[in-house]
């Protein structure tokens, strides 16, 4: 199986939404990276993302992430109330 087809991450956890208990999943989807790590020495040195980065990440391969997360593991538990979609590259 190729490793681009399943998230880089993700983990199921418990989240206050307007005051209420509610279960969230947070998903990081493995990319081609971010343009600073490709083009400095390495990229920012407190980030990890590089190591699950790929430069040969299609955007079919993206797709097959997502589609991974909702058979394998939103299948699991149909009570996820928010799902934060993130990838490899962004950081705010």
């Amino acid at each position: 199986m190729n490793k681009n087809i399943k998230p880089a991450f993700w983990k199921k956890t418990s989240v206050s939404i307007n005051g209420k208990q509610a279960e969230r999943l947070m998903l990081v989807l493995r990319t081609n990276g971010c343009e600073y790590a490709k083009n400095s020495n390495g990229g920012c040195t407190m980030c990890g993302f590089k190591n699950s980065a790929s430069n040969t990440v299609s955007v079919n391969e993206m797709k097959e992430q997502l589609n991974w997360a909702i058979n394998n593991v939103l299948s699991e538990n149909n009570q996820i109330t928010q799902v934060d979609l993130l990838h490899l590259g962004l950081f705010l």
